[in-house]
């Protein structure tokens, strides 16, 4: 079995930089929670967060979530990629190219990526009389959804 725990900062944040003494107090339970799962063979707890700078090092100490993998942020080609395989459903206007998508969108991570094409094919629909098929994503669309997400 495998136990995930996503945003695990939020419960495995530093002793006296959570939420007060409910925090700390969750915090050593789940402690404890995990030094009891670990004696059980067949379980596994991974736990993901976006701020490893916060977690206590009490939970990542031998024994507890001891092994770390660090996910970079896509490169130009991986972000080219994410874009054709997002993209690849819609119909795009002729004057797309992956190339400078993925050159505007450094820094962007994946899920930044999925939400730009998303979006794109949500405003490719607004304003738009669609009678067969899909409307044409164009560049405006993508302009507009990258505006939206990319800070």
């Amino acid at each position: 079995s495998i136990i995930f725990i996503d945003e695990v900062e939020s419960i495995g944040r530093m002793r006296g930089i959570s939420s007060g003494q409910y925090g700390d107090a969750l915090l050593n339970h789940m402690l404890q929670l995990i030094d009891g799962v670990f004696e059980i063979e067949g379980i596994y707890i991974i736990a993901a967060t976006n701020r490893s700078d916060i977690i206590d090092p009490a939970l990542k100490r031998p024994g507890r979530l001891e092994k770390t993998v660090t996910i970079p942020l896509p490169g130009f080609e991986e972000r080219k990629k994410i874009f054709e395989i997002y993209l690849n459903k819609l119909p795009l206007d002729s004057r797309v190219s992956l190339d400078e998508l993925a050159k505007v969108t450094e820094g962007c991570s994946g899920a930044v990526i999925a939400a730009i094409c998303n979006q794109a094919g949500l405003n490719a629909f607004k304003g738009r009389n669609i009678r067969k098929g899909s409307p044409v994503v164009s560049l405006d669309d993508l302009a507009q959804a990258i505006n939206q997400f990319v800070k």
